[in-house]
């Protein structure tokens, strides 16, 4: 079933989740409805247009210049030609390509960012299947205030997106988890309902926060400095470094403290 939640009304003993067509009611409710949730928009506030990204996918058929060149590989495009803003990248699928650009909101617009998309595309002779998906995609860093009385939220909900490379759906199965967990404790008696909240941000904390912290620290740098993400990947260890940061093979806390002396070189 899908339906428009509008909003929650918590009571002493459960909360509501008010629908367009329906309620819900439960002990606790986990929200993991998106960057534009009402509910998360009540317990965090808004985004600011500064800590938003605006991403554009299609699909395409697969060419044979990407064959011969690059098949099977993930493609990540970085720097001003393709996205002087964000990325953009190329997915291989078994029966075709997934191929999107990303990309500061308040920078790009949807016209921007589909002339960057073509770009793309252009490059190893690939044609669209689909029509362009466009999505919003919160960038704001870690946030706090992500839990309020019988209420947690997770996801893009709470801002669970990596700011540097955009990566979402790693972190949003890891809150999703976390948030079922501090749940099941408090079902449990383990901790009480004024203790839900601390639990879980305790546990996002431990987990990826330092993560999207130091990312978030790295794009301020950026900012700062003027810094394109061309003239940074000029640098082969940084390039290693972002690809490293994409694949998820090594720890991304020290990939990420790693690439700092690197950002600060090229800086200076």
């Amino acid at each position: 079933m899908c339906t428009a939640v509008l909003g929650v009304e918590e009571c002493a003993s459960y909360v509501t989740v008010v629908c367009k067509d329906s309620c819900f009611r439960a002990k606790v409710a986990i929200a993991a409805d998106g960057v534009c949730s009402r509910v998360g928009r009540s317990i965090r506030g808004s985004f600011g247009a500064d800590s938003l990204g605006l991403a554009v996918q299609v699909k395409s058929a697969v060419s044979k210049e990407f064959v011969e060149s690059a098949w099977e590989l993930n493609v990540v495009f970085l720097g001003a030609e393709f996205s002087p803003f964000g990325c953009a990248y190329i997915f291989p699928k078994r029966s075709h390509l997934d191929v999107g650009v990303g990309a500061l909101l308040s920078r790009v617009g949807k016209a921007g960012l589909r002339r960057y998309l073509d770009r793309v595309l252009e490059h190893y002779g690939l044609e669209r299947v689909s029509k362009d998906r466009y999505a919003v995609v919160p960038l704001t860093g870690p946030l706090r205030n992500v839990a309020q009385g019988r209420v947690l939220l997770a996801g893009d909900a709470a801002g669970h997106v990596a700011p540097l490379v955009g990566e979402g759906i790693r972190f949003a199965m890891l809150a999703g988890s976390m948030a079922a967990k501090a749940v099941s404790a408090y079902l449990k008696g383990e901790i009480s309902l004024s203790d839900l909240g601390k639990h879980y941000l305790s546990m996002l904390e431990r987990s990826f926060y330092r993560r999207l912290w130091l990312e978030k620290l790295i794009l301020k740098l950026f900012r700062r400095g003027g810094l394109s993400s061309g003239k940074l990947l000029r640098d082969p260890g940084m390039r290693r470094i972002v690809a490293e940061l994409y694949l998820d093979r090594r720890d991304t806390q020290k990939l990420v403290l790693a690439s700092l002396p690197r950002v600060f070189k090229v800086l200076v």
